[in-house]
């Protein structure tokens, strides 16, 4: 594969990463109001006094983890592709990102505000830049 198919196989990915997260989101942590907490599923844990929000997305990453590696050996019950449980991985490595990133947020970088080089970005990604160096 070369870089520029990497690059382009990446960014449909992360576009189909995000159309998942937006519909997932909405389920789970809308009552109709776009202002609502997009995190509110996430922080139950910490409301429940069973682990902190960070924990808790860590587990399920793990969960999407033993996923793949069963998948990967042939044990997928559950018609579940790599691509799928990938790219649940890659959200939930996004979300927690984002919550560490809402807690401390002199350290994190929610996001890079530069215009991209070319004016072809996909819905959703205005304002993102991938660096190709």
């Amino acid at each position: 594969m070369k870089n520029t198919e990497l690059f382009e196989f990446a960014t449909n990915i992360f576009y189909e990463c995000l159309n998942t997260m937006k519909d997932k989101n909405h389920d789970y942590a809308t009552t109709g109001k776009i202002t609502e907490d997009a995190l509110k599923n996430f922080k139950l844990v910490e409301y429940l006094n069973i682990a902190d929000m960070p924990s808790g997305i860590l587990v399920r990453m793990c969960d999407k983890m033993a996923r793949l590696s069963n998948i990967y050996k042939g044990g997928n019950k559950v018609n579940e592709s790599c691509f799928e449980t990938g790219k649940d991985l890659i959200n939930y490595t996004v979300i927690l990102l984002a919550g560490l990133a809402e807690r401390q947020p002199q350290k994190g970088v929610i996001y890079d505000n530069r215009k991209p080089a070319s004016n072809d970005t996909a819905e959703g990604f205005e304002g993102l830049s991938v660096s190709t160096d």
